[in-house]
């Protein structure tokens, strides 16, 4: 659940920064985003790995959190089936 809230976190901060023109939410964003360089830069001391594994982050993050939100609404809001919500994942003979 944690990368659902970091995906819903992460487009409230872009509509609070358009319509408030504070960006503090997107400040906590910007925050982690130097946690994770320079952890990274630490332990691998290489900083093109580090910047990758920022990017990584990102893409793992924001996968997860799409892919709970949509299989969530699907499954709970919808009441879809899971073998009709996502046929690839079920073998039918």
């Amino acid at each position: 659940m944690f990368p659902s809230l970091f995906l819903i976190g992460f487009v409230l901060g872009f509509i609070e920064y358009l319509l408030l023109k504070k960006g503090l939410v997107l400040m906590l964003y910007g925050l982690y985003t130097w946690v994770v360089l320079f952890h990274a830069l630490w332990k691998t001391r290489n900083i093109s790995i580090a910047g990758m594994s920022v990017i990584a982050a990102y893409i793992q993050l924001f996968s997860y959190g799409y892919g709970f939100l949509k299989s969530w609404f699907l499954l709970n809001i919808l009441k879809m089936k899971p073998e009709d919500a996502f046929p690839h994942h079920f073998h039918r003979s």
